[in-house]
């Protein structure tokens, strides 16, 4: 079994001092290490998710709480999300009354318990759908530090998922540096979804967290506001051993979310004592419901711990109802059975009638279902999308297709095409981060820019004229479709760089190239996630395309289908220019929706 090791102290020293770009490849130094090599063959296991048994909270017992991080559960969601791919609702969580509201900012501890200082290392095995499709370990060691006593955390994710019948594999490593409390020192995290990896380190300074973020060669600093009532990774496990919740309490705290590399704020609630049957036996344990809120959204899961603080189950409602279940070693490590479960065509929205030649209608007219929650929040307006509210949880959106044809105006005219009236909104305008390169959108890779002069080479009959920027965008868009294969469902996100060389993906990195083409040429632009019909299976599956800053407006632009224009067969959910490696933006919304959305189609031209 290989075994890498991260040491983050090195990296950080060589790397932000000396101001140069990072080997997060495995190193040796004084740092502890975790496999994270494990590969799994499928066969059989015989594991089986648990089941819970509520009962009626028990008076004056004393529940300590831990392990509900929201690292995993971001983790989580990007496996997912890169999973469900181009293209039944679960209940939510039984809420209780807060008797009280509390937070850790200025809170004075409780006497320390062993355990918050004890070594220890765990094992979980994750369920989607009733099925096992991973493992997790987490470790965590106690050091001293000029004389202060500081924990290192060390932890490996590995999921495999069908897809569209072929395996995705995702695998993620993070290690951090932080107090006993949940102050953060220093962090590292991987995230490697088949291509190349994204890497991220970063140390707190003073007011503000330094990070750098590597992914194919790129490296690109990024700096967020810290503050002292902001944590780390452990900073939820920390809060909780030291000052657990009672039954009935409800407690606030502001962590960071890696791989989003983005401030989040996690509420818990402890609901009471329920009985619950794990694969060791059934178990009397605190119900705790928690939300996570970020820019994109909240995330709601619940985690049930024993009266040790340890927590022996989570179930992520809006991740499709992953299930991740303390497990031994030996149990986690065990070889993954087939899966009938496909996250590509098992969460297709299907239609009750299939809409004919749905790319190329002018407009199309939705009503939308959800089951818990209103979808005029989630499907925002957009770039020839009208969202209107109907009910709490219903909602009518129109799509219409954008192109330079339907007000009668010559798209070669230099004083650039006529597109539908209406320029975006204040606060919608293009900022620096969507004309500048970054992690994913490469635009200054040399394979991009070059990719980006192959598109636009003059042919005679430009020699005339001079291309308008919608002209140059819908030329790159074709140029997109033309020059990239179809396929990688084995792997997520890959950036424009790496695309540039393989032109190999699916709708993700044809979004991403496509963006990053734009930019070089000088085009801001963005990507957007959202749902798109999907012929072959008669309903909306998971989608991403591109939008471009052309003549005053942004317009939706798909070089999956290179049509020269985003037609009105889609739903938006949301855009982000990925700046920062933010993820996050993108994958909230659309799990959001996963497997809780019913559509129905009102009327088409």
């Amino acid at each position: 079994m290989a075994v890498h090791r991260i040491d983050i102290r090195t990296q950080l020293n060589s790397s932000f001092d000396a101001g140069e770009g990072i080997a997060v490849a495995a190193s040796g130094g004084a740092a502890s290490s975790i496999p994270v090599g494990c590969r799994a063959q499928p066969a059989s296991c015989g594991a089986e998710p648990p089941s819970v048994t509520a009962t009626a909270p028990k008076e004056g017992r004393s529940n300590r709480t831990g392990r509900v991080r929201p690292w995993r559960l971001i983790a989580a969601m990007a496996a997912i999300l890169a999973a469900a791919g181009c293209g039944g609702s679960a209940d939510g969580p039984r809420s209780a009354p807060a008797a009280k509201t509390t937070s850790d900012a200025g809170s004075q501890p409780r006497e320390r318990t062993p355990k918050a200082l004890a070594p220890r290392e765990v094992w979980e095995s994750y369920f989607l759908k009733g099925q096992r499709v991973g493992y997790g370990t987490t470790k965590v060691q106690p050091e001293v530090k000029d004389g202060r006593e500081l924990l290192r955390i060390e932890a490996s994710q590995r999921y495999s998922i069908r897809r569209f019948d072929q395996l995705l594999e995702q695998e993620i490593w993070l290690t951090s540096l932080e107090t006993p409390q949940g102050e953060l020192l220093e962090f590292s995290t991987t995230v490697r979804q088949g291509g190349q990896p994204v890497k991220t380190v970063g140390r707190a300074v003073g007011n503000r967290l330094e990070m750098l973020i590597m992914s194919a060669g790129k490296t690109m600093p990024v700096n967020l506001p810290w503050s002292s009532d902001l944590g780390g990774f452990y900073r939820i496990d920390g809060s909780l051993l030291q000052r657990p919740l009672s039954p009935g309490e409800t407690r606030r705290l502001r962590v960071l979310v890696p791989g989003a590399n983005v401030v989040g704020e996690v509420e818990l609630t402890a609901v009471g004592i329920e009985s619950v049957a794990l694969p060791s036996g059934s178990k009397q344990l605190l119900r705790i419901e928690a939300v996570l809120r970020l820019s994109g959204g909240e995330m709601r899961y619940t985690a049930w711990s024993d009266a040790e603080g340890e927590v022996l189950r989570t179930v992520y409602h809006d991740a499709l109802g992953l299930e991740m279940v303390r497990s031994t070693k030996d149990e986690a490590l065990k070889p993954l059975p087939k899966s009938e479960f496909d996250l590509g065509w098992d969460v297709v929205v299907r239609l009750k009638e299939p809409i004919e030649d749905a790319h190329r209608r002018k407009s199309i007219r939705y009503r939308l279902t959800l089951a818990d929650a209103d979808p005029s929040v989630l499907f925002a307006p957009g770039p020839g999308q009208e969202v209107r509210r109907l009910d709490d949880r219903r909602a009518e959106v129109v799509v219409r297709l954008l192109t330079p044809e339907e007000t009668g105006r010559d798209p070669h005219d230099p004083r650039g095409a006529d597109l539908p009236a209406g320029g975006p909104s204040a606060d919608d305008r293009p900022t620096e981060a969507d004309r500048q390169p970054n992690n994913y959108i490469q635009s200054d890779d040399p394979g991009v820019i070059a990719a980006a002069a192959e598109a636009l080479e003059e042919s005679p009959a430009d020699k005339t004229r001079i291309l308008s920027e919608w002209e140059k965008a819908r030329r790159l868009e074709s140029y997109v479709h033309r020059t990239m294969k179809r396929g990688g469902a084995s792997q997520g996100f890959a950036t424009a760089g790496e695309v540039a060389k393989n032109r190999l993906g699916d709708c993700t990195e044809y979004a991403v190239f496509l963006a990053a083409l734009a930019r070089s040429e000088g085009i801001a632009s963005r990507v957007v996630g959202g749902l798109v019909y999907m012929e072959q299976a008669a309903g909306f599956g998971y989608h991403m395309w591109t939008e471009v800053f052309v003549d005053g407006r942004w317009v939706p632009l798909d070089a999956t289908l290179g049509l020269g224009a985003a037609g009105p067969a889609r739903l938006r959910l949301r855009h982000s220019n990925l700046a920062g490696g933010d993820m996050a933006s993108m994958v909230v919304p659309v799990l959001q929706v996963v497997g809780k959305l019913q559509i129905d189609v009102v009327a088409v031209e």
